[in-house]
């Protein structure tokens, strides 16, 4: 059986809705909805039944799907945000999933498709360069290559899902389906440090690249959800906001991506500077080439976020692990 984990903040509503519509297809799966929220989510328990509602004082999506985690009882959890909408038939595709797979792989990254109706991400423009020879050349110099479909990369860097479906290294956005033992193995929970204090970013990626050095990871090619982005969001709240976490996360996952793969530390910092000079040149030609304030902004916040990376106090041998854990309990 599959169990539910929804983490949510501040949108009752929205979280009730995706409820809602879980149960409509399945009314026995398990749901554990773990709320951070000011806005407390309630739920009628007669109409609802096997739902629990899990509050936490820390507005951090990491840690609220690690402590969401150790609710459950199944083998399997499925990571929902709340702003998720699953289509028909999702969990019959799920179970036939893990009937046919499930002994091979450990995680199954979902593919949904953005709405982006909320937030200006529905505005975001094309960069000027178009793909090319000299193009492709360069992004390899600057530190962010074309990478293969599936690979995860230095700096967060990602090759798209394969097209049909099969082996990948990760997973991007808020649906994925894993088997629970992989989680937190070898996990560095200094990330949650990051959410904690709103400069984190990226967090699907490195947990399922984590959960990939421990079993197989497959991409199910196949729509099952829609993303309908929330204006809220303390990520899509403006461009400069959006850009700067970006920076600033970027760092972290390259630090991450070098211990997973017993690389240097100090190697991977200048990858990072290296990556991060082009990002900021690619923003300022974007600048001249289309003036506009949404274009500066998106450069002043990734200036910022990088500046602020240079600060960070990575913490290589897990020593987080322990508070966290304490905080679980």
């Amino acid at each position: 059986m599959i169990s539910v984990v929804i983490t949510t903040y501040n949108r009752p509503k929205k979280c009730l809705e995706l409820v809602s519509l879980i149960k409509k297809e399945d009314a026995k799966v398990p749901i554990i909805v773990v709320d951070s929220g000011d806005k407390k989510f309630t739920i009628d328990t007669k109409q609802y039944n096997n739902v629990i509602v899990v509050e936490t004082k820390h507005k951090n999506q990491p840690f609220q799907r690690f402590l969401g985690h150790s609710h459950t009882k199944t083998d399997w959890i499925l990571y929902l945000d709340d702003d998720m909408e699953p289509l028909d038939s999702t969990f019959k595709v799920l179970n036939e999933l893990i009937t046919e797979k499930g002994n091979e792989f450990g995680l199954f990254a979902l593919k949904f498709i953005d709405k982006h109706q909320n937030s200006f991400l529905k505005n975001q423009k094309e960069s000027v360069l178009k793909s090319s020879k000299m193009v492709t050349f360069f992004r390899a110099f600057s530190g962010y290559p074309i990478l293969p479909e599936g690979v995860y990369g230095k700096n967060g860097v990602k090759g798209t899902q394969p097209k049909q479906g099969g082996r990948t290294y990760h997973s991007g956005g808020g649906a994925f389906l894993v088997k629970k033992e992989y989680l937190y193995q070898n996990f560095n929970m200094q990330l949650f440090d990051l959410y904690e204090s709103r400069k984190g970013k990226g967090e699907d990626g490195i947990l399922s690249y984590t959960v990939s050095k421990q079993t197989k990871l497959y991409y199910y090619a196949k729509q099952l959800f829609w993303h309908n982005d929330q204006a809220n969001s303390v990520y899509t709240k403006n461009e400069k906001q959006f850009n700067k976490i970006v920076a600033y996360s970027r760092l972290y996952l390259n630090l991450e991506y070098a211990r997973l793969n017993n690389k240097s530390i100090f190697l991977a910092r200048l990858s990072y500077l290296w990556y991060s000079k082009w990002r900021i040149f690619g923003l300022l030609i974007n600048g001249v080439l289309r003036p506009s304030k949404t274009n500066w902004n998106r450069l002043k916040g990734y200036v910022i976020g990088v500046l602020m990376a240079l600060g960070l106090n990575y913490k290589k041998k897990l020593e987080n692990n322990s508070y966290w854990i304490n905080e679980l309990n």
